[in-house]
């Protein structure tokens, strides 16, 4: 991935914190207009309880998935076409 940026929540409080990340394969230099939503890019919640979800994105495959631990999280959105 090329462009990454990354967010955490606490708002059910600070025992439910979750994490926002949003990512893109190609340069912010590379988007139509400097648009992220022009590029090829998914946005994507991790509960923690390992839930990943995808809720935007364009060209990215990312299914919705439950993981252990966060090295297979990674693994499986490094592996995305």
């Amino acid at each position: 991935m090329v462009y990454r940026a990354f967010y955490y929540s606490h708002g059910c409080g600070r025992e439910n914190i979750s994490f926002l990340l949003t990512i893109s394969k190609e340069s912010r230099e590379k988007w139509f207009n400097g648009i992220l939503e022009n590029s090829i890019y998914a946005r994507i919640h991790i509960s923690q309880y390992g839930e990943v979800k995808t809720f935007s994105g364009h060209g990215l495959k990312i299914r919705n998935f439950k993981a252990k631990t966060l090295t297979e999280i990674i693994n499986k959105i490094n592996k995305a076409e």
